[in-house]
């Protein structure tokens, strides 16, 4: 079982090159503050899906009150190209820095957070595992630090505003 670990996680980092260059443009764009490859494949542990192939789960986290301007085309995109416009890449979580707590606390999030690989955004990534410091109950080290920020309110009105454009679409 050792070996085979080992060959999975050599599998898994060989999926994922190929897409770093591209996730690392990605990451230039203003409105992203952080990117990274979460999932089975930062795991170390690829699971082939139909025709096998594999999805690169990307957790992304957008400027203050910028989630809208990256998830509405996001989603029109797929809608008009298909399927493979994210070329594997699957945006499975993607957070607003306004806050950066993770809601669904329990062993699977904590595992999901515990294994993500941080592509660009370092700065953002240390303040999003200064947040979400629970997950040391479940991984002592995850996070150093105790206290965790007072939260500030996101929900304003373009926010709103922007949930009804999508949920219009």
């Amino acid at each position: 079982k050792i070996s085979a670990k080992a060959d999975n996680k050599r599998r898994a980092e060989l999926l994922i090159k190929p897409k770093l260059k591209f996730l690392r443009i990605l990451g230039w764009l203003p409105i992203i503050k952080f990117i990274g490859i979460s999932g089975s494949l930062a795991a170390g542990n690829p699971v082939f899906y139909f025709f096998n192939k594999v999805d690169i789960d990307v957790f992304v986290i957008t400027r203050n009150q910028f989630l809208w301007f990256f998830f509405i085309p996001l989603v029109i995109i797929r809608r008009l190209i298909g399927s493979e416009a994210g070329q594997g890449l699957c945006f499975n979580t993607i957070l607003d820095e306004s806050d950066l707590r993770i809601y669904n606390r329990n062993f699977y999030t904590a595992n999901e957070l515990w294994n993500l690989i941080p592509v660009s955004g370092f700065k953002t990534y240390n303040k999003f595992l200064h947040v979400n410091n629970w997950v040391n109950n479940f991984f002592p080290g995850f996070a150093n630090e105790e206290e965790v920020p007072p939260f500030r309110n996101s929900a304003n009105f373009l926010n709103k505003i922007m949930f009804i454009v999508y949920y219009m679409f």
